[in-house]
């Protein structure tokens, strides 16, 4: 978790997009844990080039509340369009688990500000703790903030259910 906040969110998303061949790209496989159609079909669409595509799919699949769909969506917290990865780390809350807060403690270095506070909110929501986090704060200060969530999750992690 630490390697993946050290790297500047964006730089990583317009690397990974740019540089790797769509083939090698982990495609989700909609056919994977006997999901209805409807969500095969939704997790299929994650994978599209059109960010509004992607952002329905992340939307539907958010609501069915079905935690089989979470592998699906934990990597659409790295999604190179904002709005896709504001949605999904806003809609992580719901799905609680050890791999939805990791996810959510990296968010909260994402380059846009829109995005840490959802993490943040998702964060406080999920795991019933209050640490401060200012998301429009200065890098310096919303790094120490991710440190001290990070820090605490280290040591909650193996009592943290599920």
């Amino acid at each position: 978790i630490a390697d993946l906040a050290a790297k500047p969110r964006a730089a990583a998303v317009d690397d990974a997009a740019s540089s790797m061949p769509k083939e090698s790209v982990p495609q989700p496989n909609p056919a994977a844990d006997g999901l209805p159609p409807a969500l095969a079909h939704q997790i299929g669409r994650l994978a599209d080039a059109d960010e509004g595509a992607r952002f329905e799919a992340v939307d539907e699949l958010l609501r069915s509340k079905d935690a089989r769909v979470l592998p699906s969506l934990l990597p659409m917290a790295k999604d190179s369009d904002t709005f896709v990865r504001r949605l999904v780390v806003e809609g992580l809350r719901d799905f609680p688990s050890r791999e939805t807060v990791d996810a959510l403690v990296v968010a909260l270095a994402d380059p846009e500000q829109i995005v840490r506070s959802s993490a943040w909110i998702s964060l406080k929501a999920m795991t019933k703790q209050d640490l401060p986090f200012d998301a429009s704060a200065s890098r310096e200060a919303r790094q120490k903030a991710q440190a001290k969530w990070q820090e605490w999750w280290e040591k909650s992690r193996s009592a943290f259910g599920g």
